[in-house]
C-alpha cells in the first residue's frame, strides 16, 4: 500500500445512536429541533472549539439540523437522560468488536498487558460545590478525575470512569483489579500502590509491575533494610527477593542506577517539596533517588531485569494518549464556566467519546503502519478538526487522513512499546 493512501473508515462499525437515545429517554418523540447525532456532534464540537456555552450548544444544533432550540430549551436536555446517554454511548464504542485490516498479534507471554492512569480536568472553582477538587486548604477548587485502563496487546481501551477529583487513585484503582484476568499484566504508577491489590492480583493468577514508593519499607532476607544496601553496593544493577511493608509481602525487586543528572534533579525536588510543604525530610527518599526502582511478581526465569525495565517504559503509552487527548481538545476552555452538572457532564463524557473514537480508529488503521509509527498526537487533533465540520457521527466514513500524516517522526531511538515488544519477543 502506497504511503500516501487515505486510511479506510468506511465500514467503522458506530452504534444506533437513535435507539440509545430513546432507550435512555434522551428523546422521548422526533423533533426537527433535535436528533441524536446532531447533539452529540454539537458536544464533539463545542469541546473541541472550547466554546461550550448553551447559547454555542443550541446553535450548533442549528447547524446540523433544520432548526435549532433555544438556550433554554438544550439547557432542559442536559441532565440524567443525557449523562445516561452519553454514557451507554461510550461503554457500547468500548465492548463493540472492531476488524482490523490486518490481523496483528503481539508476541507476549502475557494474556493482556493493561496500562493505567487518571488525568484531573480543572472546572471553575463555582462549580466546587458539585464537582470538589483538592484544594491548598485556602481556597476551594473544582474538577473531575478522568481514569483510563489501556490494553497494550489488544491495542484497545479497556475501560475508562469519571472520579470525584478528591477520590485518591490507590482506591479507585481497586475497580480495574475486580476486572483482572489470569496471565494479565498490569503496569500502574506509584499513586496506584497497595500492597494487599498486589496480593489480591496474584491470587487471581496475573501479574504486576510497578515503581516502588519511597514510603514503602522494605526489608531484605536477612532482615536488614534496604538502604543500607543501596549505600553500600558498588554494582550498577541489583536483583532481590524482598518484603513489602508490615505485611511482610514477598516479591521481587530490580533496581538499576540512576545516571547522576537524574539523581542530581530529584533530590533537588525533593528538597524543594520538604521547603515549600514543611514535610519532614527523610533520608529513604534521598536514598532512593540514586536508583531506578522497581517491584514486581513475575520471576527472573520469565523476564530479565533489562526486559523489566523495557517493559515499564511502555506505560509511557498511556501519558502520550492523555497528552494528545489534552492538546486536540480545549477541554479547559469548555469547563471554565460555572453551570449545571448535566451541562458539564455532557462536555466530560463528549471529551471521553472523542478519545475512545480516537483509540478506535487508531486500532482500525495501525496496522497499515509498522508497529509503533501510528502518532496518537497526529491522529487525535486530525480528528478533532474533523469534528467541527461534521454534520452526525456517520459522518466518520468520510474521514480518511493521509497517513503520512500521522506516521510519527523519524527518530534515532525506537519508541518505549516498540522496545518494550522486542524486548518480550
Amino acid at each position: 500500500m502506497p504511503k500516501c493512501s487515505p486510511a479506510d473508515l468506511s465500514d467503522f462499525t458506530l452504534p444506533d445512536l437513535d435507539s440509545i437515545a430513546k432507550d435512555t429517554g434522551l428523546i422521548v418523540r422526533q423533533s426537527s429541533k433535535f436528533s441524536a447525532s446532531g447533539f452529540l456532534q454539537s458536544l464533539l464540537s463545542a469541546v473541541v472549539s472550547g466554546n461550550a456555552s448553551l447559547q454555542n450548544l443550541a446553535a450548533g444544533m442549528g447547524l446540523r439540523l433544520e432548526a435549532s432550540l433555544s438556550r433554554q430549551a438544550m439547557d432542559q436536555r442536559l441532565g440524567d437522560a443525557s449523562t445516561d446517554f452519553l454514557t451507554q454511548v461510550a461503554s457500547t464504542l468500548l465492548i463493540e468488536p472492531i476488524e482490523t485490516v490486518i490481523s496483528q498479534t503481539a508476541p507476549s507471554p502475557f494474556h493482556r498487558i493493561l496500562i493505567e492512569d487518571s488525568s484531573f480536568c480543572p472546572m471553575a472553582v463555582g462549580n466546587a460545590d458539585i464537582f470538589p477538587a483538592h484544594g491548598n486548604g485556602q481556597v476551594s477548587t473544582s474538577g473531575i478525575k478522568v481514569d483510563l485502563c489501556y490494553d497494550l496487546i489488544n491495542a484497545k481501551l479497556d475501560s475508562f470512569h469519571l472520579h470525584r477529583a478528591t477520590e485518591q487513585d490507590k482506591d479507585l484503582g481497586k475497580d480495574l483489579v475486580d476486572t483482572i484476568q489470569p496471565n494479565d499484566l498490569l503496569l500502574r504508577d506509584m499513586g496506584y500502590f497497595v500492597v494487599s491489590e498486589l496480593a489480591r492480583m496474584e491470587r487471581l493468577g496475573a501479574f504486576w509491575l510497578s515503581r516502588l514508593p519511597t514510603h514503602t519499607k522494605v526489608m531484605l532476607a536477612e532482615g536488614s533494610s534496604l538502604e543500607s544496601l543501596l549505600t553500600k553496593t558498588k554494582q550498577h544493577c541489583l536483583e532481590l527477593e524482598v518484603t513489602l511493608s508490615n505485611a511482610g509481602h514477598c516479591c521481587r525487586l530490580v533496581a538499576m542506577r540512576a545516571e547522576k543528572s537524574v539523581t542530581k534533579q530529584r533530590r533537588k525536588e525533593r528538597k524543594k517539596k520538604a521547603t515549600d510543604t514543611e514535610h519532614l525530610f527523610h533520608t529513604t527518599g534521598w536514598i532512593r533517588d540514586g536508583w531506578h526502582l522497581l517491584v514486581t511478581n513475575i520471576t527472573s526465569e520469565t523476564t530479565s531485569l533489562e526486559t523489566l525495565f523495557a517493559i515499564y517504559r511502555m506505560r509511557w503509552d498511556i501519558e502520550i494518549q492523555f497528552r494528545g487527548w489534552k492538546q486536540s481538545l480545549k477541554l479547559d476552555k469548555a469547563l471554565n464556566r460555572k453551570s449545571s452538572e448535566g451541562h458539564l457532564m455532557a462536555l466530560i463524557l463528549a471529551a471521553m467519546i472523542h478519545q475512545i473514537l480516537t483509540l478506535r480508529i487508531r486500532q482500525k488503521i495501525q496496522p497499515v503502519l509498522p508497529r509503533g509509527k501510528l502518532s496518537i498526537e497526529k491522529l487525535s487533533p486530525l480528528l478533532a478538526q474533523f469534528h467541527l465540520g461534521a454534520v452526525s457521527l456517520d459522518s466518520l466514513a468520510e474521514f480518511k487522513p493521509d497517513l503520512r500524516h500521522l506516521s510519527k517522526d523519524t527518530r534515532r531511538r525506537k519508541p518505549p512499546v516498540t522496545i518494550g515488544f522486542a524486548a518480550l519477543a
